[in-house]
C-alpha cells in the first residue's frame, strides 16, 4: 500500500508545469522615461509590465523546493526623456524570485549623476612580499614531503620556485 501511494505520487507531479504571470509596476525619477523590456517598448513611466514565471517539477532530489524554474531574467531599461535629461539605467529581474503578496515596484533614479573617481590610483603589486610569505610556503613544502604527499624531487623543485617567486 505504501508502495502504491509513493507511485501515485510521483506519477502527479511527473511532467507537471505551469506557467505564472506577475504585474510588476515601473517607476522612474522623474517620471517619463522610456521603458523597454528585452527590446521591446512598454511605454513610459509609471508603467506596467507582465513578466512570466515558468516552472516544472523536477523532484526534491533536483531541487530544494522540487521546481526547475526556467531561465526568466528580464532586461529592463529605463531611458530618461529629453525634457528630463538623465542617465539610462538597467535592472536584471527574474519574476520568479519574487515571493511578495504585494506585486513588486521597479523604481529607476534617472537622475543620478555618474560617478568618476577625482584621482587615479595605480597599483603596482610587483615585488611586495608578505610578511613570512616565503618562510610559511617553505614550511608548508617541508610539511607535505614529511607526510609523504611530495617526492624529494618534487620538494626542491617547488622550493627552487618558492625561492625564486619571492626574490624578485
Amino acid at each position: 500500500m505504501k508502495q502504491l501511494l509513493i507511485i501515485l505520487f510521483c506519477l502527479t507531479f511527473i511532467g507537471c508545469a505551469s506557467t505564472q504571470m506577475l504585474k510588476v509596476k515601473v517607476e522612474s525619477d522623474p517620471s517619463g522615461a522610456q521603458i523597454d523590456v528585452d527590446g521591446i517598448s512598454f511605454g513610459n513611466t509609471p508603467t506596467e509590465v507582465n513578466m512570466s514565471c515558468s516552472k516544472a517539477w523536477v523532484g526534491f532530489m533536483n531541487s530544494p523546493d522540487g521546481w526547475d524554474y526556467a531561465n526568466t531574467t528580464y532586461q529592463i531599461t529605463a531611458s530618461p526623456s529629453p525634457s528630463n535629461p538623465g542617465y539610462t539605467q538597467i535592472k536584471y529581474i527574474n519574476p520568479c524570485q519574487w515571493k511578495g503578496n504585494q506585486p513588486p515596484v521597479i523604481n529607476f533614479n534617472l537622475g543620478l549623476e555618474k560617478f568618476s573617481p577625482t584621482q587615479k590610483i595605480e597599483v603596482n603589486a610587483t615585488g611586495i612580499v608578505q610578511p613570512d610569505a616565503e618562510k610559511e610556503a617553505l614550511d608548508n613544502l617541508k610539511k607535505l614531503r614529511d607526510e609523504g604527499i611530495l617526492s624529494d624531487t618534487e620538494y626542491k623543485e617547488k622550493v627552487l620556485k618558492v625561492v625564486g617567486q619571492y626574490s624578485k
